[in-house]
């Protein structure tokens, strides 16, 4: 439902302070699988189970077998990657370049993913460092793994569904407001 109403955001950013909160706090009693779709759920299994690995050679095992399913599959979708060798060990990550941001705006096709093309939600940087730089999120994907890790590391510190949380973000406030409930 989230990556649906994406496209929405800058219409909903420009209500009325009291309709935004309404519409916020209506939202937000929803359950987050209806929200976010199941991928929340599976990725904070995911999550969960990162964590419960106890054995160090099984921790690494795995974050070898995830780094190395990113890896080639930017080798099999990504214009730019289709150059290099899939990924077959630890050292081959070293057979990669390190790329710039300039690599990637002044290349944005070269950096586009076959697989995501249809599925991409357009986002951008803030430019906060001068240029700014467009990516997208993986429909279903991004927005759901970022919560549930959201979910995770603020768990650390007391938080539960339903905590108040206060966020400070870089959007200007209507009215040059001290705050936006």
């Amino acid at each position: 439902m989230e990556d649906t109403l994406y496209p929405f955001l800058n219409v909903y950013r420009r209500l009325p302070s009291w309709m935004q909160t309404a519409i916020g706090f209506s939202y937000r009693a929803l359950p987050k699988w209806f929200r976010l779709g199941p991928f929340y759920d599976e990725y904070k299994r995911r999550i969960n189970h990162f964590i419960s690995l106890t054995k160090s050679a099984e921790l690494s095992a795995l974050q070898l077998d995830l780094l190395k399913e990113t890896v080639n599959s930017a080798v099999l979708d990504v214009p730019f990657y289709r150059q290099f060798n899939k990924m077959k060990e630890f050292n081959d990550i070293y057979d990669y370049p390190v790329i710039s941001k300039s690599d990637i705006v002044g290349n944005l096709d070269e950096f586009l993913s076959t697989e995501f093309n249809s599925s991409g939600l357009k986002s951008n940087t803030g430019g906060s460092s001068g240029t700014p730089m467009t990516f997208f999120l993986h429909a279903g994907r991004t927005r759901p793994k970022e919560q549930a890790h959201f979910d995770w590391f603020w768990g650390q510190y007391g938080f539960v569904p339903g905590s108040r949380v206060l966020m400070i973000r870089g959007a200007p406030l209507k009215g040059n407001a001290k705050y936006q409930f």
